[in-house]
């Protein structure tokens, strides 16, 4: 059993008693080339009711971050966020500036495409823990494994992990639970070491 299974085996949920701590998709987040970021961006906005929110620049994993947000103000749990993100500088150049490329690598191997969701965590603690590490726990126990420990903090305003990929889709799961009204998406510091870990899974894949 996955972590994707909350989808399909209800009685997981029940079980181990996260079904009500798991709230709707918070965001989709799409990788794409370099060159084509300003278009996609572009285009998304010319065909949907939503508008650019802002960015995250990761420089030394040599990406940004691109979210956009429903403009009639909709919560992320009836309308998730669309993230775009592509690499600063193209990959033909890394010889000059010696950048590692996750997101890039990602697209040259699986094209521009969906590279996770995002799942919302009520916020709020279970027996003294937060709720996302009570999920996680529950999900790993099941088999499914995690990037990374939970990056974050209630200080931060938020914690969030990875999933390992799917194997069937390449597609990665993301946790994240907000603390109080904190309304951002990650903080720089948890942006860049969500975007190395998922740089490495992809990495191993290749040698295999």
């Amino acid at each position: 059993m996955t972590g994707y299974s909350l989808n399909y085996c209800p009685d997981f949920g029940v079980h181990y008693s996260i079904k009500p701590l798991i709230l709707p998709i918070d965001h989709l987040a799409t990788r794409v080339y370099s060159q084509n970021r300003e278009a996609a961006l572009l285009e998304y906005l010319a065909l949907s009711s939503y508008y650019y929110w802002g960015s995250y620049d990761i420089k030394d994993q040599n990406s940004s971050t691109n979210v956009t947000k429903n403009i009639r103000q909709a919560p992320e749990s009836a309308s998730p966020a669309k993230v775009f993100t592509a690499n600063n500088h193209p990959y033909c150049v890394n010889h000059l500036n010696q950048l590692p490329s996750p997101t890039e690598n990602f697209v040259r191997n699986y094209g521009p495409r969906l590279h996770h969701m995002a799942v919302e965590v009520k916020d709020g603690q279970s027996n003294g823990r937060e709720n996302i590490d009570v999920v996680v726990e529950a999900i790993t126990s099941q088999g499914k494994g995690f990037l990374l420990d939970t990056v974050g903090s209630r200080e931060e305003g938020l914690k969030q992990i990875f999933s390992s990929a799917s194997d069937f889709s390449s597609l990665i799961v993301e946790y994240v639970q907000r603390f109080g009204d904190f309304q951002g998406f990650f903080t720089r510091e948890n942006v860049a070491q969500l975007t190395y870990a998922a740089g490495q899974e992809d990495s191993v894949k290749n040698e295999c």
